[in-house]
C-alpha cells in the first residue's frame, strides 16, 4: 500500500515526478544525462549497474523497470540474479567486474571508498571517467531507491514493459522525442520523459 494519498501501490516514478515537476524536473534531467550520456559504459551496462544497485537497496520498482530497460538493450534474462547470488554471467563481459564491485561498495558504505577502488576500474581497462560514472549511476539510483521506496509504490510488470519503451531499444541511447503527457497529471513539461511513441500506452495506465 502506498504511503501518499496521490499514489496507489502499482504507481512508480512518474506519478511521483508529476506530483511536482517544478522539484523533480532537475533530477530527471540529471538521470537522463547520467544514463544516456557520453560513457565508456553502453546504456545496457549503466541500466544494469542501476538495476544492481537497486536490488541492493531492495527497491522493487526500480528494480523492475530498469532490469526491463536493460533486457531492451540486449541484457539476457537470469544475469541479474545470478549477479546477486555471486555468480558471474557468461554473457557479461569480466571488465565489467570491478564496475559493479565499485557500485556495491558504494551502496554499502561510500566512506570506505579509496583510489585503489578506483585503480581497479581503471586496471581492468577503463578509463578513470568511468569509475567516476559508475559512482554516479550508483548515487543516482540510491537517491531514486530512497524516493520510490519511502512512498511506498512498487509498479508492475505493465508498467516496467511501459518504462523500458519509453526509452527505446535500439542498445545505443534513449529516444530524444517529445510526447504530450497525462494532462490530468502534468501542469509544466517534464522533460526527461521525451517519447511519442508511447504516449497512449502511458494514459491508458495512469488512468484510474
Amino acid at each position: 500500500m502506498s504511503n501518499f494519498s496521490f499514489l496507489k501501490t502499482e504507481d512508480g516514478v512518474l506519478e511521483i515526478f508529476t506530483h511536482n515537476p517544478d522539484r523533480f524536473t532537475p533530477l530527471g534531467e540529471s538521470m537522463e544525462n547520467i544514463l544516456k550520456g557520453p560513457s565508456e559504459l553502453s546504456v545496457m551496462e549503466r541500466e544494469l549497474i542501476f538495476a544492481f544497485v537497486s536490488a541492493c537497496n531492495a527497491c522493487t520498482f526500480c528494480v523492475g523497470a530498469h532490469e526491463t530497460t536493460a533486457k531492451a538493450f540486449g541484457l539476457e534474462p537470469g544475469v541479474l540474479d545470478q549477479l546477486l547470488n555471486s555468480e558471474w554471467p557468461e554473457s557479461i563481459n569480466k571488465k565489467l567486474q570491478p564496475c559493479l564491485e565499485l557500485s556495491k561498495k558504494v551502496t554499502k558504505d561510500s566512506s570506505r571508498i579509496v583510489r585503489q577502488d578506483v585503480l581497479a576500474v581503471i586496471d581492468a581497462g577503463w578509463k578513470e571517467e568511468t569509475a567516476h560514472d559508475v559512482i554516479s549511476i550508483t548515487a543516482m539510483a540510491t537517491c531514486l531507491n530512497f524516493l520510490l521506496n519511502s512512498h511506498g509504490v512498487s509498479g508492475s510488470p505493465k508498467y516496467f514493459k511501459l518504462y523500458a519503451e519509453m526509452f527505446g531499444s535500439d542498445g545505443s541511447t534513449y529516444s530524444a522525442k517529445s510526447h504530450p503527457m497525462v494532462n490530468r497529471l502534468m501542469k509544466y513539461a517534464v522533460l526527461w520523459h521525451r517519447v511519442s511513441k508511447v504516449g497512449s500506452k502511458i494514459k491508458r495506465l495512469l488512468t484510474p
